[in-house]
């Protein structure tokens, strides 16, 4: 179970699911991953982007599966060869470092090859995983025929799903960006899981589940000016109820 304040899910809820649901090891509060989805909201285009990626990029991985994180691990050589290959200077040396990176253990290449090619998968790219998605999404105009065809690993945005960590862990913040309802939605802390609850089911129905304390139209945030606006919002009208219909 994580601290106190240092995780958070940032979660997108679109045709009546969760889609992606993505951990972050940052300051979970409002000025952190808070900040960067106030940012990406406020960003004409984006939700549509956003929409366009994750029909057409995201797919779901397990990097406790070594048949996962070995499809990733020929990914991240094939893409390395050719950072080395661009690496070879005017004197004909190369630079080593690379090489390193692709012969490591298993062990090492997860932290490595996120900071490199997968960002989704870093917990450190924090709510900042809704503009990697969208970013795929504005690319594939261009290429929606192709893509009609392709496997799962050949989509650009691997993610892995930490849905359960939303009813596990009590101290987490949620974000849930709701495409269905043009919403943000904010959770921490719990109450008493009941039917209709964002999160019912995942687990035990009777498990406790987030409370849900700040909810925000999409447009209302898009009008406002500044960061500082969206924060003192957010503390007028957050509230901590015990029950949600």
């Amino acid at each position: 179970m994580s601290p106190p304040g240092n995780a958070h899910l940032t979660c997108v809820y679109w045709k009546g699911q969760f889609t992606i649901a993505h951990r972050g090891q940052l300051e979970g509060t409002i000025d952190g991953p808070g900040y960067l989805i106030y940012v990406f909201l406020s960003i004409p285009g984006n939700i549509e982007n956003l929409k366009k990626g994750l029909e057409k990029h995201v797919y779901e991985v397990d990097l406790d599966s070594e048949e996962d994180l070995l499809a990733l691990k020929a990914t991240y050589i094939r893409w390395d060869a050719e950072v080395l290959e661009r690496s070879i200077d005017l004197t004909g040396e190369v630079d080593y470092q690379d090489v390193m990176l692709v012969m490591m253990p298993h062990s090492h290449f997860v932290e490595e090859a996120c900071r490199a090619l997968y960002p989704s998968l870093d917990r450190k790219t924090s709510a900042s995983v809704l503009e990697v998605i969208a970013a795929a999404g504005a690319d594939s105009d261009e290429d929606l025929e192709k893509l009609e065809h392709e496997e799962p690993t050949q989509k650009k945005v691997p993610i892995e799903n930490y849905l359960g960590m939303a009813v596990s862990d009590g101290h987490i913040w949620i974000y849930v960006v709701n495409i269905d309802d043009n919403t943000l939605e904010i959770y921490t802390n719990r109450e008493k899981g009941y039917e209709g609850h964002r999160f019912w089911g995942i687990w035990d129905k009777s498990a406790y589940l987030p409370c849900l304390i700040y909810t925000i139209g999409i447009d209302e945030v898009r009008r406002m000016k500044t960061e500082k606006e969206f924060y003192s919002h957010f503390y007028r009208h957050n509230t901590r109820p015990s029950r949600r219909r």
